[in-house]
């Protein structure tokens, strides 16, 4: 740009920005930057104004969301080949978000004065509306490489700089603009090579948009195919991130008819009548599955399924979603007893198992790994802890979410009744038996998830089968000739520990080995007394008590009892007090617990401690460890100081004759002579797959 033409540019900015009138042509500037000027004039944009930044730093990459962290992935490779290229001049190169905000800024000259007004620009929305014309701006509006020098910015603080921008368009949507590149030079003419350079570098960046779009499409495909091998009969349907059908599974594809399906595929969900989903496009950002109603149109009429959205992170960048794999309702049990099937819903989700202390942050964060699996869970916690809620939860994020969630409480049925209402018989089975037969609660739980509470209360042989249903995932009811193929999932729940309740006799080992592939242990309300507040509060709301308020006093003696009945006693003591509360506030003199409230006791001394440890209890933990003491001392929680002194006082100081040596990772070892020393100490009976194994490892004696 000439002196002469420079010079007519800042005479027709001055008036304009007196507040002149601003005419379609104004002589020495070019007709583009008039007409962006009358645009910027018309939205209200400060020529005087500062550059407006919501961080005053770039936008990093966990502020970005689908396309934008792509794209700065992509770009910030260009960014620094650019850097390079113009290394030691004063001049900045930027990349700008579909937003048209500058998400990433690089100086390449030496840090100075510049380097303090180049800062500036990172996290500024470089829209026309918002900061008048700029090369970004103009860019975007007319997909072009748009070139702004010096007075031709709107903006006063801009006039200092020459720049030009280079739009970045969508990998497949050729018009749609979705970011820029730009070089900026301060107070100097763009570098002739500018131009070239950076269209160059705006190609590699689709480029790159593209390869990183075939990778998020291949990993929601390989999610797919297993989703695919694990629900053979289900309706499954991939999706990209921006809403694209990737890929059917055979059962919607034959609802659809091969010729629907094939036009679906590569279209957006919703462009076509016969797929679409009810309420919109799963939410993104969340990182969690959602259920979402998915209806197809096919050869058979219309047929709606509830189902989950499962996100599948991007493997370069777990901040955001490559895409989705919706997992709707089994097809084989759409057409069963509908009037029947309906009952048999998860009442509570995630969000129901309310609690914010680290322990039940753990909990919901192992709920939510072990959902996307279809692997039995063994919930183990005190009573009333919630293992039934967080069952329901598990249920309702995962694939089987649409089916059915039927609970058994094996403690509440006789137990002569308990296989006939787990397994179901046929008509005649027995007398008295219903005319027709009787479905189990296995059965019913077709295509969903069966919740076993109080495990260790179903009798032994009526454990043995539940073991072989396991193995097979097939069912002979009571009175049957054929055995019949269920998908299940199985939910199991007890309220001690396995390890003393196969030593009980109460819980076969096998079946405990077979269920326990996750196991969530559930903490006692004891043990997290921060969510107190949070559970009362939700309680009170929960009974239609909202408006009742707990005094400070009564909090602290909340939070002084030991509430051996867990969640379950403190709803009953919040509710007795909040019928008994005066002025709607809830004092100390209102609560009535079962127990007293637990009273500091002083701690006694460690030679006291070792004292008041029994020989059983010194020999149970010694065997669920492996015979490490260490792991022992914390089990029975005391030093390991003091049960070595437990150890010395009762003889056993030493591993028993014969052992093996504890494993490094605490497992136990139930073979050797050690064991059978173990079990003439604990006099206790080991199940029946244990002791053979025994009586198989025993040592041969010479007559």
């Amino acid at each position: 740009m000439e002196l002469w033409e420079l010079a007519s540019v800042a005479r027709a900015w001055r008036r304009m920005a007196c507040g002149g009138e601003v005419s379609s042509q104004v002589p020495g500037v070019r007709e583009e930057i008039v007409e962006s000027w009358i645009r910027s004039h018309r939205a209200g944009v400060d020529p005087y104004g500062r550059p407006s930044s919501s961080t005053g730093q770039a936008v990093r990459s966990s502020k970005l969301e689908g396309r934008g962290q792509a794209l700065l992935e992509a770009g910030v490779l260009e960014l620094l080949r650019l850097e390079r290229q113009f290394s030691g001049q004063e001049i900045v190169v930027i990349l700008a978000d579909a937003q048209q905000r500058v998400v990433e800024a690089h100086y390449c000259g030496e840090r100075s004065a510049v380097w303090e007004l180049a800062r500036e620009l990172a996290g500024v929305n470089l829209a026309e509306e918002r900061s008048g014309t700029n090369c970004v701006g103009l860019a975007f509006r007319l997909r072009r490489p748009t070139e702004v020098r010096f007075y031709e910015h709107y903006a006063r603080y801009l006039h200092r700089w020459a720049a030009i921008a280079a739009p970045v368009f969508h990998p497949e949507r050729k018009k749609e603009v979705v970011g820029a590149l730009a070089v900026m030079a301060f107070r100097k003419p763009l570098p002739k090579q500018a131009v070239s350079l950076l269209g160059e570098a705006a190609g590699f960046v689709q480029q790159r948009l593209s390869r990183l779009d075939a990778l998020g499409e291949a990993l929601v495909l390989e999610e797919f195919a297993r989703c695919q091998a694990r629900f053979p009969d289900r309706v499954i349907v991939a999706l990209s991130a921006q809403g694209k059908v990737l890929a059917l599974s055979s059962s919607a594809t034959k609802r659809l008819s091969e010729a629907v399906a094939s036009r679906t595929i590569g279209a957006s969900i919703g462009s076509w009548q016969a797929l679409r989903l009810e309420g919109g496009f799963p939410p993104k950002g969340k990182h969690t599955p959602s259920e979402v109603v998915l209806h197809l149109k096919g050869r058979d009429g219309d047929a709606v399924f509830s189902g989950t959205a499962y996100p599948v992170l991007n493997g370069a960048d777990a901040e955001s979603e490559a895409g989705f794999v919706i997992v709707a309702a089994q097809a084989t049990s759409q057409k069963k007893s509908k009037s029947g099937e309906s009952c048999w819903r998860a009442l509570y989700g995630i969000h129901d198992f309310v609690g914010r202390s680290r322990p039940v942050m753990k909990v919901l964060e192992l709920a939510r790994k072990v959902a996307a699996y279809d692997w039995p869970v063994l919930l183990v916690g005190e009573s009333g802890t919630g293992k039934e809620l967080l069952a329901s939860a598990i249920h309702s994020l995962s694939p089987r979410a649409s089916g059915p969630f039927v609970a058994l409480d094996c403690s509440a049925i006789p137990q002569e009744l308990i296989a006939s209402e787990l397994f179901g018989y046929e008509e005649g089975a027995f007398s008295g038996a219903r005319r027709g037969g009787k479905l189990g609660k296995i059965e019913l739980s077709h295509g969903g998830t069966l919740f076993l509470d109080e495990l260790a209360d179903l009798p032994l042989n009526v454990q043995a089968a539940l073991l072989r249903f396991l193995e097979d995932k097939r069912i002979v009811p009571l009175g049957a000739q054929q055995a019949k193929e269920v998908d299940v999932r199985v939910i199991a729940a007890i309220n001690l520990q396995p390890a003393l309740a196969t030593a009980q006799n109460k819980l076969r080992f096998d079946l405990y080995q077979r269920l326990n592939v996750f196991q969530i242990t559930l903490p006692p309300l004891r043990e997290r007394l921060d969510d107190i507040p949070l559970l009362v509060e939700h309680l009170l709301q929960q009974s239609g008590l909202g408006q009742i308020r707990v005094s400070p006093q009564t909090w602290e003696v909340l939070k002084r009892h030991p509430w051996p009945g867990n969640v379950r006693e403190l709803r009953n003591v919040i509710l007795r007090a909040a019928l008994s509360a005066r002025d709607g506030v809830i004092e100390p003199s209102d609560l009535v617990f079962d127990t007293p409230p637990a009273r500091p006791e002083p701690q006694p001394p460690a030679s006291h401690r070792a004292r008041r440890l029994s020989k059983e209890q010194i020999l149970l933990a010694l065997e669920q460890c492996g015979w490490n003491k260490s792991h022992a001392a914390k089990r029975l929680g005391v030093h390991w100081v003091t049960l070595y002194r437990a150890l010395k006082r009762w003889g056993l100081e030493r591993t028993p004759t014969g052992a093996e040596p504890a494993s490094s990772d605490g497992r136990e070892y139930e073979t050797g002579p050690g064991f059978h020393s173990l079990r003439q100490h604990l006099s206790i009976a080991v199940p029946e797959p244990v002791s053979e194994l025994v009586e198989r490892r025993k040592p041969e004696t010479s007559n």
